[in-house]
């Protein structure tokens, strides 16, 4: 969750495909358990890799849950 809200991002760095889901959070990114890149929750950019980025996903809520909307 972000002061924006909550995020949902791809599960998977660009750089080598770490779990993004076991990484840690902090100022509105997600650190990469792998290589340490910082992926921002908003925008899925990559700090200091101009050009990878990471899909992120609508979330919204409906009766007091939160659902990841996701294409089939």
């Amino acid at each position: 969750n972000t002061p924006a809200g909550p995020r949902a991002l791809e599960d998977a760095c660009p750089h080598k495909g770490g779990p993004l889901s076991d990484g840690l959070l902090g100022d509105d990114c997600v650190t990469c358990p792998l290589h340490g890149r910082r992926i921002n929750l908003e925008t899925g950019e990559v700090a200091g890799h101009p050009g990878e980025r990471v899909a992120t996903l609508p979330v919204f809520e409906r009766d007091g849950w939160l659902y990841v909307e996701i294409e089939p």
